[in-house]
């Protein structure tokens, strides 16, 4: 039973990258000097990007982390949610770095890099929450799902 809640939790969990990202934008456009236009091409140039991006990162990371947490027995909504933000801001970061073709040396110096940090991290958490939802795992520090 664990495993099928798993399996669909990792098909349905990275759909929340790009409603996450979109979502950011439309809190920011209206706060962002580049204008409108700029920040709608990011959407759709970031945003086609942050699904397959999503269930990458959900195959490769978040199932070991979810190994791993459930072995030491740490598996919950909170800490699952929190390695999302901390994955998915270096992913986003490093997926932007190589679709612009800085170097991550000059990553680090971007003015931009926050905001690639910080909506990378709340993709990763929009995908490890829904992904915590969906596979029943709340209760703190159980290991267990519901």
């Amino acid at each position: 039973m664990e495993k099928t809640k798993y399996r669909k939790a990792i098909f349905l969990s990275p759909l929340a990258a790009p409603v996450v990202y979109l979502a950011l934008l439309i809190i920011i456009i209206p706060l962002a000097p580049e204008g409108v236009m700029t920040n709608i091409v990011g959407l759709v140039f970031y945003g086609a990007y942050a699904l397959p991006m999503g269930y990458v990162g959900s195959i490769l990371i978040l199932l070991p982390v979810v190994s791993l947490m459930k072995s030491t027995n740490n598996l919950n909504a909170i800490s699952l949610s929190i390695s999302g933000f901390i994955t998915g801001g270096i992913l986003f970061s490093v997926l932007v770095s190589l679709i612009t073709h800085y170097y991550l040396s000059d990553m680090i110096t971007s003015p931009h890099l926050a905001w690639y940090l910080i909506s990378g991290g709340a993709m990763g958490v929009g995908v490890a929450y829904t992904f915590s939802v969906i596979s029943g795992i709340t209760k703190p520090s159980s290991g267990r799902s519901r």
